[in-house]
C-alpha cells in the first residue's frame, strides 16, 4: 500500500515570523498568542509540521517560558533546534544537570528562573514540577514551589505521552501556572491529543481554551509528507530477524558510519531490541558496525549513546517521540495503541520518500493499494485501541495529588491550600490520608499501638503506597546492572523486576549484578513480599496487567477481612477506589525479591531506594 504524501495549508503571516510563509495552525497560533483571550491553546498538528518553529515565537514574545518534554532525550535535541535554528539561548534543567544536594538544590534549581542571572528559556520535564508541588525537595522554608511564578510562557510538548497517572499531574501543574501567572500562555502540543485531559482543563479548572489544527490541502500547499510505500507482517520482529537483517543488509552499501539515522527498527518490547542489537553483532558484524541501540535500558547508561552518529538506529516506544531524522527505511511492530502508531509511523516519510514495513500486524479489511494520509490515521484510529483516559478518574487522581500536596506540608503553610484546597474531591482524599495516618501513629501516639493486626499489616501497606504520590510517574527499583549490549557487556541503571523478567543472575558483584538472557526453558520464579505482608512470599510473573489483577484481588480480599469501618475513619470502597487510582505495580516496591539463589532486600523511602543482597550462593 502507499501512504500518500501530505501538504498543508500556508498563507502570509499575520504577525512577525520567521519565515515568509505560514501553515494554517501556525496562522492561528500566531493569532492566539497576540490577541487571543484564552489562557490555552491546544495544538494539534501531524507530526513533522513544524510545532516548534510555533513554539519560538512564543519564546520569543514571553519574558520567560518553560519548555516541557517527556524525555531527558527531547530536551537535548529541542535544545540545539532552539539555539540552531531559531536562535534563542536555553538552558536546560534535569535531574542531571543539578549538581547541589539538599537545600541547595532548590536554591540551585530557582536561580535559573530568577534575576538577571537566570536563562529566559528553560527546558525542563514535568517530573521535576511535580517533584516541587509533591515537597519531595528538602525545603523547610517552603521556597521551591515559587517556581511556579516566574514562567508567563509554558508548552507541554507530546503531550499525549503521559498515561492517565501522570496526566493527572500535568493537570495540577496547569492549575497553579494559570492561577499564580495569570497572563501566562500554555500550549498543549501533540500529533495525537489526550482529548480527556483538554475536557477536563476546560470544564473542571474552568480555563478558556483556544484549539487549533492543522487544515490538509491536495495542491497548493506546503508538503510536510513524503509518499510512503508501506508492507504488512504477521510475525513479530524477533521472530524475522533474518529476513529483517537482509531488507536492511540490501541498502548498507550505501549507508556511512557517523551520519545520521535513515533506517529505524522499533520494537515493542526492550528486551527483544537487546537480543537484535546482540544478534547483529554475531551474525553480520559489518551491518553491527553501522547500527545504534537506544531503548530504556540505555537510558541511564554509565557511557554516553548517541543515536545520531550511526545510519542505522535500533529503539523502541522511546523513540516515537523526537526522532527528527530523514528516516526512510523504518521496520516497526505494532504498537498497542492507535496514539503509539501514528507517533511511531511519522517517524518516516518526514523529510523524504520512505518504506515502512510493519511487523506483528494482521490482515485489514480496509487496507488498499493507496490511501491518502488523512484517510490513513481515521483507519488506524478505527482499527487500534486508543489510549483509556477516563475523566472521572483523571479528576479523582488529581484530588488524590492535591490532597497529598498539602497534606505532605506542615500545617502552618497555607499557600499550598490557595492553590489545590478547591481541587475536586480533594477532602475525600484528605480524609483517608488523614486516617492512614491515624492508624501508623497509633491511638495513644504510640506506632500502630491499638489496632488489630488485619489493620496494621494493611496500612502499613498503603502507607507504602502513598509515597508514589511524591512522582509523575511511578515507583522503580532502579539498581546498576551489566547486561550484553551488542558484541560486549553495558553497565548502566534499570528497574530490576523488569531486568529479572527476561535475564537471569549471572554474577553478583559489590557494585551490579551482571545478567545473561534467559533460556527459553528457564523456568525461574521471581518472589516477592510487601510491606506488612513479609513473610507472605508471592510470584511476579506475567506482564504488568496481569500482575495487577492479581495483586488488586489479593488486597481486595485483605481490605475484606479487615474491620476497615469499625477501627478506622475510612471505608473499604474509599480504600479499593484509592489502590485502583494509584496501581499496585506502579505505587509499592517490594520488601524483598528472591531470584534464583540470590536474596535482595528493598529499603525505600519516597523516591529512592536502596537495595542490599542478603545472601548469595
Amino acid at each position: 500500500m502507499k501512504v500518500n504524501g501530505a501538504k498543508l495549508r500556508t498563507t502570509k503571516p499575520a504577525f512577525d515570523f520567521k519565515f515568509d510563509r505560514t501553515r494554517d495552525f501556525q496562522n492561528d497560533f500566531l493569532r492566539w498568542l497576540h490577541e487571543g483571550d484564552e489562557q490555552v491553546v491546544v495544538v494539534n498538528s501531524p507530526t513533522g509540521s513544524g510545532k516548534t518553529a510555533a513554539f519560538s515565537e512564543l519564546c520569543r514574545k514571553k519574558r520567560k517560558t518553560l519548555l516541557i518534554y517527556p524525555t531527558n532525550a527531547l530536551l537535548k535535541q529541542q535544545k540545539k533546534v532552539i539555539e540552531d535554528e531559531f536562535e534563542s539561548s536555553a538552558k536546560i534543567l534535569s535531574g542531571d544537570k543539578l549538581s547541589e544536594k539538599g537545600y541547595d538544590r532548590v536554591q540551585e534549581m530557582l536561580g535559573h528562573v530568577k534575576g538577571i542571572a537566570g536563562e529566559n528559556v528553560i527546558l525542563t520535564n514535568p517530573d521535576i514540577l511535580q517533584a516541587i508541588i509533591q515537597n519531595t525537595y528538602v525545603d523547610p522554608s517552603q521556597e521551591a514551589i515559587e517556581f511556579f511564578n516566574h514562567f508567563d510562557g509554558v508548552v507541554y510538548d507530546e503531550f499525549h505521552f503521559y498515561d492517565e497517572f501522570e496526566a493527572s499531574g500535568l493537570l495540577i501543574q496547569i492549575k497553579i501556572i494559570t492561577e499564580r501567572v495569570p497572563d501566562s500562555k500554555i500550549v498543549l502540543s501533540s500529533a495525537t491529543p489526550n482529548k480527556t485531559l483538554i475536557n477536563t482543563v476546560k470544564n473542571v479548572l474552568d480555563i478558556d481554551i483556544k484549539e487549533v489544527e492543522s487544515a490538509y490541502v491536495d495542491d497548493e500547499g506546503d508538503r510536510f509528507r513524503f509518499d510512503t510505500v508501506v508492507q504488512r507482517k504477521r510475525e513479530r520482529i524477533w521472530e524475522a530477524r533474518e529476513e529483517v537483517s537482509k531488507m536492511i543488509e540490501e541498502d548498507a552499501q550505501d549507508l556511512e558510519k557517523g551520519s545520521e539515522p535513515n533506517i529505524a527498527i522499533v520494537f515493542n518490547s526492550a528486551y527483544h531490541s537487546n537480543r537484535f542489537y546482540e544478534f547483529l553483532s554475531e551474525e553480520l558484524p559489518e551491518l553491527y558496525e553501522l547500527t545504534e541501540k537506544d531503548n530504556g535500558y540505555d537510558t541511564q547508561q554509565e557511557e554516553e549513546v548517541r543515536p545520531d552518529v550511526n545510519p542505522i538506529l535500533i529503539t523502541t516506544k522511546k523513540g516515537e517521540v523526537g526522532l527528527d531524522y530523514d528516516i526512510q527505511k523504518l521496520v516497526m511492530e505494532k504498537p498497542y495503541t492507535a496514539e503509539s502508531f501514528i507517533q511511531r509511523f511519522g517517524r518516516a516519510g518526514r523529510k523524504s520518500e520512505a518504506e515502512v514495513y510493519i511487523y506483528n500486524m494482521n490482515k485489514l479489511h480496509w487496507w488498499t493499494d493507496e490511501i491518502e494520509f488523512p484517510k490513513f490515521v481515521e483507519k488506524v484510529y478505527e482499527s487500534l485501541p486508543t489510549k483509556q483516559t477516563k475523566s472521572e478518574r483523571l479528576i479523582d487522581l488529581a484530588g488524590l495529588r492535591a490532597a497529598h500536596a498539602i497534606h505532605d506540608r506542615e500545617e502552618a503553610y497555607s499557600e499550598i491550600r490557595y492553590d489545590f484546597g478547591d481541587v475536586p474531591n480533594y477532602e475525600k482524599w484528605r480524609s483517608l490520608l488523614t486516617a492512614i495516618d491515624d492508624v501508623i501513629d497509633g491511638k495513644d501516639g504510640a506506632f500502630f499501638e491499638g489496632y488489630s493486626k488485619d489493620i496494621k499489616n494493611l496500612f502499613k501497606f498503603l502507607n507504602e503506597c502513598t509515597k508514589v504520590l511524591h512522582s509523575l510517574r511511578g515507583r522503580n527499583i532502579n539498581y546498576k546492572i551489566e547486561y550484553p549490549r551488542g558484541d560486549t557487556t553495558a553497565i548502566t541503571s534499570y528497574g530490576l523486576l523488569s531486568a529479572f523478567n527476561h535475564y537471569r543472575i549471572e554474577e553478583v558483584y559489590e557494585d551490579r549484578i551482571k545478567l545473561i538472557p534467559k533460556d527459553p526453558a528457564d523456568d525461574t520464579q521471581i518472589k516477592v513480599t510487601f510491606p506488612g505482608y513479609e513473610k507472605q512470599y508471592r510470584n511476579w510473573s506475567g506482564s504488568i496487567r496481569q500482575l495487577e489483577e492479581k495483586l488488586q484481588d489479593w488486597l481486595k480480599r485483605k481490605i475484606s477481612k479487615a474491620n476497615i469501618d469499625k477501627e478506622t475513619e475510612a471505608t473499604e470502597s474509599l480504600l479499593g477506589n484509592f489502590l485502583s487510582l494509584t496501581g499496585i505495580t506502579r505505587s509499592v516496591l517490594p520488601k524483598k525479591i528472591a531470584y534464583g539463589n540470590y536474596e535482595f532486600q528493598i529499603k525505600s523511602s519516597n523516591l529512592s531506594q536502596e537495595v542490599v543482597i542478603e545472601n548469595g550462593k
